[in-house]
């Protein structure tokens, strides 16, 4: 049976949407401007958004998987090798994202 694939332009496009609503919602909602306003200061701002951003990437990897097995009912690897690889990159690169800011933490506080 041949199974047939999410295109990536869901993924793509759906991502850059709850990217354009994140940043009015930061603009308009005065919430969500004072506390990234305080958190500028403690936190790497980016690079905490760049995880955001990973993170959908394995949901969306999670999503083709979960679509195939509704079909065939198979549990395994999306036959769509776009879905695969944003998986397996966005993980691989939010723990080193997320390496980098915990050392980087730890050496701020000298072994405290």
């Amino acid at each position: 049976m041949v199974i047939p694939t999410l295109h990536p332009i869901y993924a793509v496009a759906s991502i850059g949407l709850l990217s354009v609503i994140a940043d009015l919602l930061r603009r308009v909602v005065p919430f969500y401007r004072r506390e990234l306003q305080v958190e500028a200061a403690t936190r790497l701002t980016p690079l905490d958004g760049l995880r955001g951003l990973l993170c959908f990437g394995v949901m969306y990897h999670h999503a083709a998987i979960t679509h195939a097995f509704l079909l065939t009912g198979r549990w395994e690897e999306t036959p769509s090798n776009f879905y695969e690889l944003l998986g397996q990159t966005s993980v691989a690169l939010f723990f080193c994202i997320t390496g980098f800011l915990f050392w980087g933490r730890a050496l701020s506080r000298q072994g405290e």
